[in-house]
Parts: structure tokens; C-alpha cells; sequence
């Protein structure tokens, strides 16, 4: 088949040439669009990874086979992209093996520092380690330096954080703290924290307790007034008489066991009252007693007795005779004669029940 050359195109044809000088006209129809189109060569599809992606996530340590099994573009465009980003690791290494350390025993001596990369590499010789790669990749923020080898049949491997603006290294896992310690022992641990618990004893301050040992009152609020506790009112200098003297020893011991017992309910009380009816009133009979001193008062404080309800009684009121009849009753009856001062004698409805005789509806 002769092989045809396109010299160009009139009046809607292509002119084309052959291999003797012939000429021929080719006239451009539908026919020779379509079979142009079906031949032309295929575009190259576009890359879905832009290189800056591709250089990121091969500084974070990936390698170009693992770059194209994450993205799917093909090995050659990847490894287009990849030299830079290697050299910078490399570098990378060599910045941090760099770094000048110094060691206990060469600061005893005198001896100029070392580099980190030459005292690593003399601890991994005086481990028997082979096979040692390093290498290095960049996080979000630092650098991360590693050292991988071989200690005996066991891989091992070990990291550092590395600043290459500060020059600082600070080992991120165990191998890299064994490697780094100073001299033959372990690595010091810190010492854990305890929470301090302060003695009970030497404590003041109020505890969390709803009960008398976690409030300090003060003498006065301990003395304070409380309950009201009233009984016959004694002068230890006025030498009361002795029956008076009983009478105030009955109430004493009658108002601490009152106290001592929690009061009754209203209904309990009313109860026995009505199960023990007053009969009547208690017949007041005169005793003689030694004659009351000249300064006493006429009429001696009736003591005040607590009620069963609670409520204070009203105190008894003197029974007392004149020496004569009244002027101004002539026909009222003779009434028993009483000294003059002396106090009734409490009934024993008064006692008992606090209250008075002639309150009793019997």
C-alpha cells in the first residue's frame, strides 16, 4: 500500500502527495470526520494526587510503593516528586546524630563533648547490635528519629523526638531512654505522689459530722439558758425550817425525774387523768412550826411548780388567818388559826398533776 502525505486543503479537499510526485485530491466528508476521531490517541487521565500531597505524605515516612497503594497514581509519577522530600530526611538524620552531648564521665575528665550519633552508635557496638538503619520522619510539629537493629535475634528499635530549631532530643520510647541514661544503671524513677492525709487529732477545723464533736461552742453558749427549771427559791442564810426543807427536797427530786422522762403524749395524760379522778380537795391540816425570824417577809414565795402539760402552775396562795375577826364581817365563821408567813402546804393533786384543786371539775 502506497503511503499518502496531506499537502494541503482547497475547495473542500485535501491534497495529498505520493511517494512518486502524484498528486491526489481527497474530498473531507463526514465519512473522513468520523475516521478521525475513532484513530486519535487516547488522552492521559488526569492525576488525582497533586505533588505537594504526595511530597507530605512521603516526609511523614511513607515510602513511594505505599504512596501508590494509598492514592492508586502510578509508580512513575509518584517517584517523580519523592528525591526532595528523601534528601530532607536524610538530612534531617544527620542534623540530629550531630548534636553535641555530654557525658558524665567526660565531664569529669575534661574531655570535649561528644556528638549523639557517635555515643548511640558506641552503645550499640557495645551491645553486639547489627544491621542498625537510621531514619526519620516529620509529625505534625517535630521530628521523630529512629534507630533500628538487631540484638541478637530480636528487632529493636528506638525513637526520639527531635527540634531541629532548639537542637533538642528526648527519647519517645524505653530503647531509646536505655540508650540515652547516663552510665550503667537504670534510668532513676520519679517518685509517685501520694495524697497527705493530716491527723485527726491535730485537726481543729469542724468535720463533716451532724453531732456535738464537730461544733465548739463557747462556755457561755454551754451555760447558756435552757430549759426552764424553777423550784421553791431558798436562801441558804434564812435556816428555812425542816418541813419547808422537805417540801423543796420532794419538788427537786419530782422536777429531775420529770426531766429525766420524756413527756407523755397530751392524750396519755388526759387518760390518766380520767382513769384517776381528783375526789375532792385535800384538807389542809396546821402544823406548828418554830416562830419565822423577825426579818423574814410576811408572807413567804410560794414555789412554782411544772405542770405535767409543760406550762408553769400558778403558785399556791398563802393560807393565812388574821388574829381577829374582820370589822367588816362580823358573822363570817371562825376560821382556823394559822401562823403568820407560813406557806400552804402543796395538795397532791398539785404534785403530781400540777394543777390545783379547785381546777378539778369534781
Amino acid at each position: 500500500m502506497e503511503e499518502l502525505t496531506v499537502i494541503g486543503a482547497e475547495n473542500g479537499a485535501l491534497v495529498v502527495v505520493g511517494d512518486d510526485g502524484t498528486r491526489y485530491r481527497v474530498p473531507i466528508t463526514e465519512a473522513l470526520h468520523t475516521a478521525i476521531r475513532q484513530n486519535r490517541p487516547a488522552q492521559p487521565a488526569a492525576h488525582r494526587v497533586s505533588p505537594r500531597e504526595i511530597q507530605a505524605q512521603i516526609r511523614a515516612g511513607k515510602s513511594a510503593a505505599e504512596v501508590v497503594a494509598a492514592t492508586g497514581e502510578a509508580l512513575e509519577y509518584v517517584r517523580r516528586f519523592e528525591g526532595p522530600v528523601l534528601a530532607e530526611r536524610e538530612y534531617v538524620v544527620t542534623a540530629a546524630r550531630s548534636v553535641p552531648v555530654a557525658v558524665a564521665a567526660d565531664t569529669e575528665s575534661g574531655v570535649a563533648a561528644h556528638t549523639f550519633g557517635g555515643v548511640i552508635d558506641q552503645r550499640l557496638d557495645e551491645l553486639g547490635a547489627t544491621e542498625i538503619v537510621w531514619s526519620s520522619w516529620k509529625t505534625d510539629v517535630l521530628w521523630s528519629v529512629r534507630v533500628a537493629f538487631l540484638d541478637g535475634d530480636t528487632e529493636r528499635s528506638a525513637l526520639w523526638n527531635f527540634d531541629p530549631k532548639k537542637s533538642t532530643l528526648s527519647p519517645a520510647n524505653h530503647e531509646a531512654q536505655s540508650l540515652s541514661q547516663q552510665g550503667d544503671g537504670p534510668a532513676t524513677a520519679l517518685p509517685r505522689l501520694r495524697a497527705v492525709t493530716s491527723d485527726p487529732a491535730d485537726d481543729d477545723t469542724p468535720t463533716g459530722r451532724f453531732d456535738s464533736g464537730a461544733f465548739h461552742l463557747s462556755e457561755a453558749a454551754v451555760q447558756g439558758p435552757g430549759p426552764s427549771r424553777m423550784g421553791v427559791r431558798t436562801d441558804p442564810d434564812d435556816g428555812a425550817p425542816t418541813g419547808m426543807g422537805q417540801t423543796a427536797d420532794l419538788l427537786e427530786a419530782l422536777r429531775r425525774r420529770r426531766g429525766e422522762r420524756e413527756p407523755a403524749p397530751r392524750d396519755d395524760r388526759d387518760a390518766a387523768r380520767a382513769a384517776h379522778p381528783s375526789t375532792g380537795s385535800i384538807r389542809v391540816i396546821d402544823v406548828p412550826l418554830d416562830a419565822p425570824r423577825a426579818d423574814m417577809s410576811d408572807t413567804a414565795d410560794a414555789p412554782t411548780l411544772i405542770g405535767m402539760d409543760g406550762d408553769l402552775a400558778e403558785p399556791a396562795e398563802p393560807r393565812t388567818t388574821e388574829s381577829a375577826p374582820s370589822a367588816a364581817s362580823p358573822d363570817a365563821p371562825a376560821r382556823p388559826s394559822a401562823k403568820r408567813g407560813r406557806a400552804a402546804m402543796p395538795s397532791w393533786d398539785e404534785i403530781v398533776f400540777g394543777a390545783r384543786p379547785d381546777d378539778d371539775p369534781a
